[in-house]
């Protein structure tokens, strides 16, 4: 009985020097840092202004460019649909009148070889 109270006092404080270690870890090792005057591996003081400027200008650059493309939308007229509309019936003949040309001789080409 002894030997098992003696087991789970070791065991309870090892469990408690291991909280304690984990804990205060960062600032035992930070004081004992100023108090010998080494200099620290982190960044104290860094300000985040400068990357939530740059955020901000972005923000308001992509806001500027969506009332650019609502305000051209909102311009566009019937006729402008229409053209556009006519420019792709005019693409789709065009190809179709290339391809219909490019049939022709190559039969053209084929009958004079026969």
């Amino acid at each position: 009985m002894r030997n098992f109270i003696k087991n789970i006092s070791l065991i309870s404080a090892l469990v408690l020097i291991i909280y304690f270690a984990s804990y205060y870890s960062g600032f035992i090792k930070s004081e004992a840092m100023k108090l010998f005057k080494i200099p620290g591996s982190s960044v104290q003081g860094a300000s985040t202004k400068k990357a939530e400027d740059v955020s901000e200008k972005i923000k308001s650059d992509i806001q500027d460019q969506l009332k650019i493309l609502q305000k051209q939308v909102l311009n566009l007229t019937l006729g402008d649909a229409i053209n556009s509309f006519s420019r792709l019936e005019k693409i789709q003949h065009d190809y179709n009148s290339l391809k219909n040309y490019s049939e022709e001789k190559i039969n053209d080409m084929l009958k004079s070889k026969k």
